[in-house]
């Protein structure tokens, strides 16, 4: 599990103050999904966060193959890549 997760049997109350259209579309998902506000938004940070780490390998991923590259072509490629993750251009 990565270590940023909470297992779900852990519950904590936590209080947050969110921006009312975020707040609309949060209610709308939950109401889509037909749960409560909170789980709904425990499922999107859920998510988010898998986004985050994954996101987070990757880079590192490329950054160290790019070290490790000999290749002129395939570090300009990677050079390339990272930069796509860096600055999304």
């Amino acid at each position: 599990m990565p270590a940023l997760l909470i297992p779900r049997e852990t519950s904590l109350r936590s209080s947050i103050t969110l921006p009312g259209d975020l707040d609309a579309a949060i209610a709308k998902i939950a109401d889509a999904r037909h749960v409560s506000l909170d789980h709904a938004l425990a499922d999107l940070i859920r998510d988010g966060i898998a986004v985050y780490e994954r996101d987070r390998a990757n880079f590192f991923a490329v950054a160290n193959q790019l070290l490790e590259s000999n290749d002129p072509s395939e570090t300009a490629r990677l050079g390339d890549k990272l930069d796509l993750l860096i600055f999304g251009v």
